[in-house]
């Protein structure tokens, strides 16, 4: 069992990253279903226009962790691999 909300929400964003490195793309709407189905809708939130989205708590680890090799994309709301070092460990 997970000792804390942030283990959990640092396991959500490992799993975003592994989605990231295997597909390459990962696009908001679909990770923010899937997370709120895999882990639990604690990990999302309602934007108030009736879409679902990513805590902050969990972007923040992902960043952290991928600087440098994931990029946001505001206009496709989509995240995508961008280069940087060949792994990141968690």
């Amino acid at each position: 069992m997970l000792s804390s909300l942030k283990d959990e929400e640092v396991l959500v964003a490992k799993w975003m990253l592994d989605q990231l490195e295997t597909d390459g793309v990962l696009f908001q709407a679909d990770a923010a279903c899937r997370i709120q189905e895999k882990f639990g809708s604690h990990h999302c939130h309602d934007t108030g226009t009736g879409h679902l989205a990513i805590n902050n708590a969990v972007l923040y680890h992902l960043k952290r962790k991928t600087k440098g090799r994931v990029t946001w994309s505001p206009h496709t709301k989509s995240w995508r691999m961008s280069g940087g070092p060949a792994k990141v460990t968690f």
